[in-house]
C-alpha cells in the first residue's frame, strides 16, 4: 500500500470526541511525549473554562491526539494543545483536529481564530490560512535566585479584579476575567 493510500485509509477511520476529565492522563501523556511543559492542572483549566471545546482524536477507538479551544466572547479564539501521538503522526489526525476545533469556534460565531503551534505543525495549519505572527521559544531548568541588597525589586500596585479586568478587556480586546 502507498503512503498516501494508507494515509487516507487512516482518517478516514478517525473519530473525534469531547475530551473529558477521564482523559486528563492520556493528553498529559501526549503532552510530555511531545516535550511541553503544561501540567494535569492546565488540562483541567481548559475543559472548565470550554468544555465543549476540548477534544480527543481517536482511531479504532485509541485516543491519539488532543486539541483545546479558548473563547473570548466571539471576538478571538484559540486553539492548542493539538498533540498527536508519535505513531500517529503525519497521517491527518493533526488536521482533522484542526478542522474540528476551528468548526467548533465557528458555530460560536467567533470572529477571529489562532492558535499556538510548533514548527512541527505548520504543514497542517499553514494551508488552512493561519500564519505566522511570532515564534516561540521554550526553555528548560531553574532559574536562579536573585536577591538585591538594595530591597530594590518589581511589585504590582494593589489594584482590584475589577480594576484589573477594565485594565485588560481594554490592552486584549475581549473580556477574559474567566
Amino acid at each position: 500500500m502507498s503512503d498516501t493510500a494508507e494515509t487516507a485509509g487512516a482518517t478516514s477511520r478517525i473519530r473525534i470526541r469531547a475530551l473529558r476529565v477521564n482523559d486528563v492522563p492520556l493528553a498529559n501523556e501526549l503532552r510530555r511525549l511531545a516535550h511541553w511543559n503544561q501540567t494535569e492542572a492546565d488540562w483541567k483549566g481548559y475543559l472548565e473554562y470550554e468544555p465543549d471545546g476540548c477534544f480527543v482524536a481517536e482511531v479504532e477507538g485509541t485516543p491519539v491526539g488532543t486539541a483545546t479551544t479558548i473563547r473570548y466572547e466571539n471576538r478571538v479564539g484559540w486553539i492548542g494543545m493539538v498533540l498527536v501521538h508519535p505513531e500517529w503522526r503525519g497521517r491527518g489526525v493533526g488536521t482533522r483536529l484542526l478542522h474540528h476545533a476551528i468548526g467548533y469556534l465557528e458555530s460560536r460565531d467567533v470572529r477571529c481564530i489562532k492558535l499556538d503551534a510548533t514548527p512541527m505543525g505548520r504543514k497542517s495549519y499553514v494551508p488552512l490560512g493561519f500564519c505566522d505572527e511570532y515564534s516561540v521559544a521554550r526553555y528548560e531548568g531553574t532559574a536562579p535566585k536573585k536577591t538585591s541588597s538594595d530591597g530594590a525589586g518589581f511589585t504590582f500596585a494593589a489594584v482590584t479584579l475589577e480594576q484589573f479586568a477594565t485594565f485588560d478587556s481594554a490592552a486584549f480586546g475581549a473580556e477574559r476575567t474567566a
